[in-house]
């Protein structure tokens, strides 16, 4: 099932025969009677016309449901988020006959078009009429959409006989996440970071010291290099020299967040959260390329063998290249066996690699994996980097919970920064990506 599907009406018998025939078999057996009782050629007439019936109407059912059709007007099958686009969907009866009872089962996108719905519709089809579905959506949330007719069932005029015409016809639509890039000209902890924000980076990307400069207005205090300051008399701030040519890997938290019937969620979390964890993976997939790093992204993908998904990078033009399947990722069961910090075993380079993991959960149960993968890296000071990038799901938690939650992230930073892992490096600004 895809992320934003939800199951269709239950598929029924290809063939049925319908409450409206035990009807039918009374008026048959009255017509009977009627006959037996006035001997008349009239009666006679009828009881014939009666006992034919039933041949006369799956005749007619099954000349109407062979020309009844799905039409699927294909617009553009990849369209960035939050940018309308219309999909062509008309089921039309191409023949003489009229089909007066007609039920649809639709996958169409929902009010506010977070995922796509299944429903039953009733229809009535004059001759060479159509049921134009089609409209225009503009979709909030990145991932793969698919919108089309399952099955139609076609009745007779009387309701006696019900055929399925299995349509099977969808269109997909691969929603994109927006291209940013990321602003690292600040240097911050956890506890400067505006709560309300969207989004936190955890990680760092500087490897030593490299120059001592006059403090500029815009530096942030805990760049100030106070000993020497205190002797200078002047503010000077401590510069770093950035990472080049490294090996980043990239782990991705894909599972799916929560169930919102949990309570204390809003009904969008898991797709929210989806969104802003994979934007953020791929604004630092473009961070480090564009600074010289070559980039080993991993996540889970129920669309591959195995479920893991691998895609090496040395160049912006090859994120360009796996761009839209790792866009459109199925997210996976919050569970052990999906547990995204697990896949740093799979790392054999122990040496000047930096390691950063993106999500959006904050729990005991994160500190556990990031700390055990950053024993597997000798840490941050030894021999490379180990860093979290945290993307603040609480605009979409409710208020009766978010005050906890926000008390859980920030003890769950405390226990990340004891370890030796920096939390918070930088206070991000979103642009648009360069072309």
């Amino acid at each position: 099932m895809k992320d934003h599907a939800v199951v269709p009406p239950k598929r029924r018998l290809k063939f049925a025969i319908c409450p409206n025939f035990a009807l039918y078999v009374l008026l048959l057996a009255g017509a009977l009677i009627f006959t037996q009782a006035l001997r008349s050629p009239i009666s006679a007439v009828l009881f014939v016309f009666l006992l034919l019936l039933p041949l006369f109407t799956l005749a007619y059912l099954f000349i109407a449901s062979a020309n009844v059709k799905v039409y699927v007007e294909r617009g553009s099958d990849e369209v960035p988020k939050l940018t309308p686009v219309r999909f062509g969907l008309t089921v039309a009866n191409d023949s003489v006959l009229p089909v007066p009872f007609a039920e649809i089962d639709i996958i169409l996108p929902s009010e506010r078009a977070v995922r796509c719905i299944g429903r039953r519709v009733r229809v009535s089809l004059v001759p060479f009429g159509y049921y134009d579905l089609s409209e225009t959506v503009t979709f909030p949330y990145r991932g793969e959409y698919e919108i089309g007719v399952s099955d139609i069932y076609v009745y007779d005029p009387f309701r006696m006989f019900r055929l399925r015409v299995t349509a099977d016809t969808f269109t997909t639509v691969f929603v994109m996440p927006r291209r940013l890039s990321l602003d690292r000209s600040g240097s911050h902890a956890a506890s400067d970071v505006n709560t309300s924000s969207i989004l936190t980076l955890s990680g760092i990307d500087r490897a030593e010291l490299s120059d001592i400069r006059e403090y500029r207005n815009g530096d942030h205090i805990k760049s100030i290099h106070w000993n020497l300051s205190s002797k200078t008399q002047d503010l000077v701030v401590k510069e770093y020299a950035m990472n080049s040519g490294n090996r980043v890997y990239i782990f991705v938290d894909t599972a799916r967040y929560a169930d919102p019937s949990e309570g204390g969620y809003e009904d969008d979390i898991a797709e929210y959260v989806a969104d802003g964890v994979i934007e953020l993976a791929l604004a630092a997939a473009h961070g480090e390329l564009e600074s010289g790093n070559n980039v080993t992204m991993i996540w889970y993908d129920g669309r591959t063998q195995g479920d893991i998904q691998t895609a090496e990078m040395e160049s912006v033009k090859d994120l360009d290249r796996i761009f839209t399947v790792f866009a459109t990722a199925q997210l996976c069961p919050p569970d052990d066996e999906h547990d995204f910090t697990r896949m740093a075993a799979l790392v054999s380079e122990t040496q000047g690699v930096t390691v950063l993991f993106v999500s959006a959960r904050m729990d005991a149960k994160l500190v556990r994996g990031i700390t055990a993968a950053a024993g597997m890296f000798g840490g941050l000071a030894a021999r490379g980097a180990v860093g979290y990038m945290y993307f603040d799901p609480s605009a979409h938690i409710l208020p009766e919970r978010r005050d906890s939650h926000r008390e859980t992230s920030e003890l769950c930073k405390r226990q990340l920064s004891e370890a030796g892992i920096a939390v918070v490096t930088a206070d991000i600004t979103f642009q648009d990506a360069k072309t």
